[in-house]
């Protein structure tokens, strides 16, 4: 009804448990712009706004067993609450007027529930078992009343303001782990209150369960995902800060080192094929952002995955921790040698561009310690 291969002229009936998941990713993840017009008195528009956590991944503990799991997902409050308040999930409630103000947010359920921008109504089948229809509109035209998610990472923008981290269907799981490992004050990330005080006798058991969905701000989407890492909650910084600033140096230099690859990529393609360019060692290199040439990507296809291989390697207890840089500039190296490809060697564009784009990653000096 909401997703799938057919036509509104034949469209197919859905289990009345498939559509409930499809209802919950329309509530968090639906799109912005065009949906069902609606009328509410003299206004009817047909415009809506995207739903709370659409493009954006969210991060949970993960335990040993489900009740465990379900248990350390419920969020704490992140502010002083008023434990006499009314609170409730929007299902346990007559419906808000949608013209009128939001009804303030109480902690949990309006929290967590109380956030969508969406109205859905799902039409079932006379015995009720499949639904055979649905509409999509808008709930309310309010500003959204701004909450800090439980389960997100925030991240500083430019400006200063955080916003949440988006999410990445080419970004694996490791690469976010110091940022929930380490304490907010002392980075540009703040760690998801989720995955704040947590037992600690319960840690070195606990990994991290990610859920993302790939998507713009309006109507594309492109993959939804899951991630489950190790057991690294141990690693928090309150528990082992050793291995916290540890983590977040290995990550820093395969990030570095990753944004150095795609640089020296562009740099060696426009080398090779532009025969404008000078191709004395200091000359100057101006790139054209609309012409990356496929270098670039073919290259980080490639480095991401190994990097990942020598992050856990270097992450084992026991490693040593000094030169973390060099394991990945040989990765990277060895991607970027797989991406120009071997028989584009014997040109001697291609060659003294190989040559001057291995320079790049050679001459990259080791992130520091902080």
């Amino acid at each position: 009804v909401l997703f799938g291969h057919f036509t509104d002229t034949a469209p197919v009936p859905v289990p009345a448990a498939e559509a409930a998941w499809h209802l919950i990713a329309q509530l968090y993840y639906g799109p912005s712009g065009q949906c069902t017009p609606r009328r509410i008195t003299s206004e009817r528009a047909g415009s809506g706004d995207a739903a709370p956590l659409r493009k954006s991944v969210s991060y949970f503990a993960w335990g040993p067993e489900l009740f465990t799991t379900l248990v350390l997902a419920v969020p704490s409050p992140q502010a002083e609450v008023d434990w006499e308040t009314q609170d409730a999930c929007p299902w346990e409630e007559d419906l808000n007027a949608p013209l009128g103000a939001l009804p303030p947010l109480t902690w949990p359920g309006r929290m967590l529930t109380g956030r969508f921008r969406h109205a859905a109504l799902l039409v079932p089948s006379e015995d009720g078992r499949t639904v055979t229809d649905s509409y999509l509109t808008w709930s309310t035209h309010e500003p959204p009343q701004k909450v800090r998610d439980p389960y997100q990472i925030l991240d500083r923008r430019g400006d200063g303001e955080f916003q949440p981290r988006e999410a990445d269907g080419a970004r694996a799981l490791w690469r976010d782990l110091d940022s929930l490992l380490l304490k907010d004050s002392r980075q540009d990330a703040r760690r998801p209150p989720a995955l704040e005080h947590l037992p600690k006798w319960l840690l070195p058991r606990l990994r991290v369960r990610a859920y993302g969905f790939d998507q713009d701000g309006q109507q594309k989407d492109s993959v939804w995902f899951r991630a489950t890492s190790p057991r690294i909650l141990q690693w928090q910084e309150e528990n082992d800060a050793e291995m916290a600033y540890h983590v977040k140096r290995c990550h820093t230099a395969a990030e570095q080192i990753g944004d150095r690859l795609d640089f020296a990529a562009r740099i060696a393609w426009k080398i090779a094929t532009d025969t404008s360019v000078d191709l004395s060692p200091k000359a100057k290199i101006k790139l054209d952002a609309r012409k990356p040439g496929p270098w670039a990507l073919a290259a980080l296809t490639r480095y991401w995955p190994a990097a990942e291989k020598e992050f856990w390697q270097l992450t084992e207890p026991g490693h040593p921790t000094d030169r973390i840089d060099r394991p990945f500039v040989d990765v990277a190296l060895a991607a970027l040698d797989e991406a120009i490809g071997q028989a584009n060697r014997a040109d001697i564009r291609v060659a003294r561009a190989r040559h001057r784009a291995r320079g790049l990653l050679l001459a990259l000096p080791q992130p520091s310690a902080d």
